[in-house]
């Protein structure tokens, strides 16, 4: 349940504060442009938005927003995770 609470909050801060732009926040979050979210890239940014997190908060996001489990977020698990859309 704490997992599902944390995606939440991810989710709400994140499109609050990119006006629902998914590209946009995406690439704010892929700082180094490799074409995926990796936990650092999560960890850092959900430092930086929403005040102190944990490691093991950011790991719970990557795990529910990474549909094929490989240990990173690409753009199209990232959309269906945020906005609903179909990978």
């Amino acid at each position: 349940m704490y997992g599902a609470k944390s995606l939440f909050s991810f989710k709400n801060t994140v499109l609050e504060s990119c006006d629902s732009d998914v590209d946009y926040l995406f690439n704010l979050i892929d700082k180094e442009g490799q074409g995926y979210v990796d936990i650092r890239d999560l960890y850092n940014f959900m430092t930086e938005h929403l005040g102190t997190t944990t490691y093991q908060r950011a790991e719970r996001v990557l795990r529910r927003l990474d549909l094929d489990s490989d240990g990173k977020i690409d753009f199209a698990e990232f959309e269906f995770g945020l906005v609903g859309r179909a990978p």
